[in-house]
């Protein structure tokens, strides 16, 4: 199958990327999770939380971005003040969920040099053809060539065989269980080859 080229997206495409990543996670289980009102979550929640990432990715880490715009990856250095940024547009409640999320997977977060791999998103119409792959395969080859491990923790357990796939092995013990019969995230971490 023959996916569309993978570049770097540009600070003008802001809104782009937070439209993509919004509706790619609109029913993800964290989102969910994080953000309970579906309308909400849809107009407020999930597009001022994805504008902000997106901004901090642009500004200090990498996003790639498929020619068509259909999938999107957002990389960022990792190490232990991984993860840490501003939420406005944030209800109170929205804000201490973050926190609830920003302090369990900083606890398992290496404090070897990597690039921690954030979000990737795929639009709902072309999820399920290799699109997420393909820019898992794009950022790997460049970590690689700087020989630069990284690090992920998969938020949906049908993405664990693929991240296998990729050299990813489980990193720190079980998964982390948000409160309340929350979902899981699976911490998993990528040796340079």
């Amino acid at each position: 199958m023959t996916h569309p080229a993978v570049r770097a997206a540009r600070p003008s495409e802001v809104d782009t990327v937070t439209d993509l990543l919004t509706a790619a996670f609109q029913d993800d289980p964290i989102n969910t999770w994080l953000f309970p009102d579906a309308e909400r979550r849809r107009t407020d929640a999930n597009p001022a939380f994805y504008r902000i990432l997106t901004e901090a990715t642009l500004a200090a880490g990498r996003i790639d971005l498929t020619e068509d715009a259909s999938a999107v990856a957002l990389w960022t250095p990792g190490g232990p003040d991984d993860g840490e940024f501003d939420l406005p547009g944030l209800t109170q409640d929205e804000i201490d969920r973050m926190d609830v999320v920003f302090r369990l997977l900083g606890k398992r977060i290496p404090d070897e040099p990597h690039w921690h791999v954030q979000f990737v998103g795929v639009r709902p119409d072309r999820q399920g053809r290799g699109l997420g792959s393909h820019l898992m395969r794009h950022g790997l080859a460049r970590a690689d060539a700087e020989g630069t491990a990284t690090y992920l923790e998969a938020s949906a357990p049908r993405n664990v065989h693929l991240y296998h796939r990729l050299g990813y092995r489980d990193h720190g013990g079980e998964p982390i269980t948000l409160p309340g019969g929350g979902p899981a995230f699976r911490p998993m971490w990528r040796a340079v080859p």
